[in-house]
């Protein structure tokens, strides 16, 4: 389970201008909303890639070579995706023993997202209305990476290959009755 995790909710709605009927129709109805996510990153583990520990079951978890396994936080985020830990630290395990890494060792990169919405309330009769929404996902079109590679024997071990999706915008017209 990841180990923080803050998640901020909000709305907001315009107070009723009752002074001027322009005023009304252009100010009343909005409505403001969102929700605000930051958390560290998920825990995962290390695997060979092989049955060194000679039991079938195979993937075993590697040995740790070296007590500092994590780069320096400075590098840019090209450095990070190339090699987000240090993969030397990790050797595959010795024929018949198993690995000295242990069960979620290693700590993937954190998330921030912010998702949110703006809506306006029209009325077109005392019964009828309509509704116009624009939602925005990811609203900073912030990079969130997914964990990198962990198998040893894997060419793009250590490098990270994924990440969540970008900004997304979708709008929406609803008719209310």
């Amino acid at each position: 389970s990841v180990r923080h995790n803050a998640t901020v909710s909000w709305v907001y709605e315009t107070p009723k201008f009752t002074e001027s009927r322009l005023a009304g129709i252009l100010m009343n109805g909005w409505e403001v909303s969102g929700v605000g996510t930051l958390r560290s990153g998920f825990p995962y583990n290390l695997y060979t890639g092989t049955d060194n520990s000679l039991t079938g079951v195979g993937n075993d978890r590697p040995d740790q070579v070296m007590a500092n396994s994590g780069l320096s936080g400075s590098r840019s985020t090209s450095a990070k995706i190339a090699e987000y830990f240090n993969t030397a630290a990790f050797v595959p395990n010795q024929t018949g023993k198993f690995g000295s890494v242990g069960y979620n060792a290693m700590t993937g990169p954190g998330a921030f997202n912010i998702d949110a919405g703006l809506m306006k309330r029209f009325a077109l009769t005392e019964k009828y209305g309509v509704q116009f929404r624009s939602e925005a996902f990811n609203l900073l079109n912030h990079a969130n990476f997914g964990n990198p590679d962990p198998t040893l024997n894997s060419p793009t071990y250590g490098q990270i290959n994924s990440a969540s999706p970008g900004r997304i915008l979708q709008f929406a017209l609803k008719f209310m009755f």
